[in-house]
């Protein structure tokens, strides 16, 4: 990356030749996060566990907010935005503020990939790519402009730093960095599983800032273990067993990126097919294998220490979203495909990178034109896929509660509890009075 001294842009284009395509670049991907779904600026709505931080930030005063351990992690950005949503705008217009700072964050990613170098996104057109994975991965609304899902967008911030060359053009740069590094790892757990590799990273390249970041998420991950164990979570029902667990990882990272459909079916087949049987577990073990298979034959595509750390990240989230995610006895429903689709974002758009780092754009044999060819198939299928069933998500919640409408009603009948997205939750809203009040 050149460096730019003079200039007072915290992210500098690798190139000057570069800088009309970054801009284009830039605008576009502005443009499609409003207008993928510009009802949500029009009418802002809190989604899920949003909505009870909004009534904790709402009737709590803000040092309570921000340092009380409330909850099985310690989520700063979601206790941030909904602090600001309950004191700097009024109530009807509350969810705006955290639609604005959730499209901060997935905007950030995507300034990341622009404006950062590294030698597996190093020319417009790989920058394109990643940008269009990136932006349309989102199969579900979930995590889709709401600060609940940002930490899966913050733990893909985590990631594209780590795979980054470290050209910092400006100390504007290189702290911002770190700031990310630490709300990343001040709002969930899946960016201080990064830990090792970000020290593996420092131990072979002799970077300084590799461990600096190696600090801060080391020091964020010591408040996550301390507010995991202080307030543990009483939904959780145990661990999958390995058979499960591979299952899970199957279909939800290396079928449903490239074709829901099929991972549909694979999903019915097995809790309805296999589950209880002999060959439950055989299957089980036998797309361990297949899975083993697949990424070493996209690792020995890539350099080999982006390898490491790109396929070592995808394992780290791979594995904690499957075994730590909450969803029934011992994670079983992960298996059906509508199920917490959020904690497998990072890690489709990691499959689907790794496919894209791995395509020959000039093959020297037939093998690898057609390997090549099959390659950029899966990645367009991908991305075809994403952008249909999300726009089917879409469909599904035209009827659901405004926000505005919903405290205008709470105005008349201060004991109703406005309702969020999606159905069936709602949030309280009373004051709690005490001597900070008014903070």
């Amino acid at each position: 990356m050149i460096e730019d001294k003079k200039s007072i842009s915290v992210f500098i284009p690798a190139k000057n030749e570069n800088r009309l395509w970054s801009m284009a670049m830039m605008f576009i991907a502005f443009v499609v996060i409003i207008f993928r779904d510009y009802n949500l600026f029009i009418v802002p709505r809190f989604w899920a566990e949003e909505g009870n931080w909004f009534s904790y930030a709402y009737s709590q005063n803000w040092i309570r907010v921000i340092f009380s351990f409330v909850g099985e992690y310690y989520a700063f950005y979601p206790r941030f935005a909904t602090l600001m949503a309950s004191r700097v705008i009024p109530l009807e217009h509350a969810p705006l503020i955290t639609t604005l700072m959730a499209f901060f964050v997935q905007y950030a990613v995507v300034m990341i990939v622009i404006y950062d170098n590294s030698i597996l996104w190093n020319t417009p057109f790989k920058k394109a790519v990643i940008v269009t994975i990136v932006l349309f991965f989102p199969k579900s609304a979930e995590i889709w402009l709401n600060t609940n899902g940002s930490q899966y967008y913050l733990s893909l911030i985590s990631v594209l730093i780590l795979l980054g060359d470290d050209t910092y053009s400006s100390n504007a740069k290189k702290y911002a960095y770190r700031i990310l590094i630490a709300v990343a790892g001040l709002t969930g757990v899946l960016s201080c599983l990064l830990t090792p590799l970000f020290f593996f990273k420092a131990m072979a390249k002799k970077n300084r800032e590799a461990f600096i970041h190696t600090g801060i998420l080391l020091i964020c991950s010591i408040i996550q273990i301390y507010a995991l164990i202080q307030t543990p979570n009483p939904d959780r029902s145990g661990f999958p067993d390995l058979a499960t667990a591979s299952l899970i990882i199957w279909i939800r990272n290396f079928l449903a990126p490239f074709s829901i459909p099929l991972a549909e079916v694979c999903s019915k087949y097995v809790r309805r097919g296999l589950y209880g049987k002999e060959m439950y577990y055989y299957a089980g073990y036998g797309v361990l294998f297949i899975q083993a298979m697949i990424l070493w034959f996209l690792k020995r595509k890539m350099i080999q220490h982006k390898g490491i750390l790109l396929i070592g990240s995808f394992l780290f989230l791979s594995f904690f979203s499957t075994y730590f995610a909450v969803a029934g006895e011992k994670n079983f429903a992960l298996l059906h495909i509508n199920m917490g689709n959020r904690y497998f974002y990072a890690t489709n758009v990691l499959i689907m990178a790794m496919v894209f780092f791995s395509i020959d754009f000039k093959p020297k044999t037939l093998i690898k034109k057609i390997s090549s060819v099959f390659l950029a198939l899966l990645l367009l299928a991908g991305i075809i896929n994403s952008i249909y069933f999300f726009n089917q998500e879409k469909l599904k919640k035209r009827n659901w509660p405004a926000w505005r409408e919903e405290i205008q009603t709470w105005k008349k009948d201060p004991t109703y509890k406005p309702k969020t997205w999606p159905t069936g939750w709602k949030v309280s809203l009373h004051k709690v009075k005490n001597e900070y009040n008014g903070l």
